[in-house]
């Protein structure tokens, strides 16, 4: 077969990007996502509500702030679902007295006639704290949210705290949103205990049915698509960059333009995708601000604010995984009126036009980034998370080699080898479609070996999994198969 036939074979089964107009403004189904956004407007709206009926005042909507880590638990069966929510709502509340604690004395100094170009400080605190959230979330394979209400909590408590909030105050307000969170998310299993791995498995069987109906008509599935790793270095470039520049300008709210910048790339999506996030960015944020002229315009109070925040976060938990642009419509109105509820800001008009020009500075500088930055990294990427697995592809082997040669050996103590390679081999994945989204020539290259590599794996977990000894032939032929497809 001649070589340019075979590259444009192997092109033509590499992954693609969705078309602009699916990802901009489609809605994929992702199951049903109305119980979760009841948790989530819950695990705000009950501790708000009894916070402002014993009269707290306002201050007390601060609970939102933990209530994003309910977030984090949906999707989980309960048995590691409060463990998730748990962990999530410990981290924001410490990051929410990191951001209190850094804004409250830089706000103050300059309140006192210091220059503002002390902002700068709390952009590197938030560039630090998302770069390292970012690298944290993606080397478990966290997946969405990921870092971003992380981040969005450190922002808001950094700038509630300027009024006279001390960040034990707001912390302690973000501990009970928090402990609401797991309290909420956890109710489910009194009537469902079993109910998400019933889910899980029904999707399973239909996802074999539907793959091995379309085997049958020789249509190949559509590819499966996911996100990069975060590139951490890329990340905290543009974070800084963005918010320097607004503070360099004179613009008041650099934290705005560093969250903007941070979304685009903070679960490290290829140049398309980035570039699509991008758009999302600038389009929720204008649409949502249109939403918070509304709300301002009808001055909700008391209990009828609780009730918008929940009804904003529910719309948050419904939409994030589905279009981030329809999403972002509703955090920017939840990030805006919780920050009000510490007294953060000021008039409408200056908030709203401020917020438009920091977002388009944001997004700007991200995408310059993502174009220019690490250009090649998905190429070493790739080229080392294939290594990784092989290496580890190759230990197990020689470990079931091993076993041949002592016929009273354990055969299960080979779980921790095949979680290894499981967990590698979606880091592969993952690096594998971000190279065909960024550069589709070379990945078709590296396609060869890539697909026997996974194919290789796959087949060697499938049999390791269901308990079952390796025959000697069985063994032969992986380890032929390991030679040939030229991971050693």
């Amino acid at each position: 077969m001649d070589p340019e036939e075979t590259s444009a074979g192997h092109e033509s089964n590499l992954p693609a990007p969705r078309p602009a107009r699916s990802v901009l403004f489609g809605l994929p189904p992702v199951g049903n996502r109305y119980p979760g956004a009841v948790r989530v407007a819950l695990a705000l709206a009950i501790p708000a509500a009894i916070a402002t009926l014993l009269g707290f005042g306002s201050a007390s909507l601060l609970v939102g702030l933990g209530a994003f880590a309910s977030i984090y638990g949906e999707g989980r069966p309960y048995r590691s679902r409060w463990k998730a929510v748990g962990i999530a709502a410990t981290a924001l509340t410490i990051l929410s007295f990191i951001g209190a604690s850094v804004g409250e004395p830089v706000h103050r100094a300059i309140a006192e006639g210091a220059p503002t170009v002390l902002l700068v400080f709390v952009v590197l605190i938030m560039a630090g704290v998302v770069s390292t959230c970012a690298f944290t979330v993606d080397a478990l394979r966290l997946g969405p949210p990921g870092a971003f209400f992380l981040l969005l909590t450190t922002e808001i408590s950094s700038v509630i705290a300027t009024p006279g909030q001390p960040p034990v105050t707001v912390a302690m307000w973000t501990a009970i949103g928090g402990i609401s969170a797991v309290v909420v998310s956890m109710t489910g299993i009194l009537w469902a205990s079993r109910a998400i791995e019933c889910s899980a498995v029904q999707a399973a069987v239909s996802a074999v049915a539907e793959y091995t109906e379309a085997q049958a008509k020789y249509a190949p599935p559509e590819p499966t698509r996911g996100k990069r790793h975060a590139a951490a270095l890329r990340l905290s470039v543009a974070c800084m960059a963005a918010g320097t520049l607004t503070v360099v300008l004179g613009i008041d709210r650099p934290d705005w333009a560093v969250i903007a910048a941070a979304m685009v790339l903070h679960q490290g999506p290829d140049r398309i995708l980035g570039t699509y996030r991008g758009i999302h960015r600038i389009g929720g944020t204008v649409l949502g601000l249109i939403l918070l002229g509304v709300i301002y315009a009808w001055s909700p109070t008391g209990l009828w604010l609780v009730a918008v925040l929940a009804i904003l976060m529910a719309g948050i938990e419904l939409f994030l995984v589905r279009n981030y642009g329809i999403a972002v419509i509703f955090i920017t109105a939840v990030a805006i009126l919780l920050g009000a509820a510490g007294g953060a800001h000021g008039a409408v008009q200056h908030l709203i036009l401020s917020r438009m020009l920091e977002t388009a500075i944001g997004v700007v500088v991200a995408l310059i980034v993502l174009w220019t930055v690490g250009r090649g990294a998905h190429r070493r990427t790739l080229i080392w998370v294939d290594e990784r697995a092989g290496s580890v592809l190759f230990k197990l082997l020689t470990e079931i080699r091993s076993r041949h040669y002592a016929p009273q050996a354990n055969w299960s103590e080979l779980s921790e080898l095949r979680r290894d390679l499981d967990f590698e081999l979606r880091g592969s994945t993952m690096a594998g479609i971000d190279a065909a989204h960024n550069e589709p020539e070379w990945a078709s290259q590296q396609l060869r070996t890539h697909t026997a590599l996974h194919h290789l794996g796959s087949d060697v977990l499938h049999r390791l999994w269901f308990g079952t000894q390796v025959s000697r032939s069985h063994l032969e032929e992986w380890e032929s198969r390991y030679l040939r497809s030229g991971s050693v």
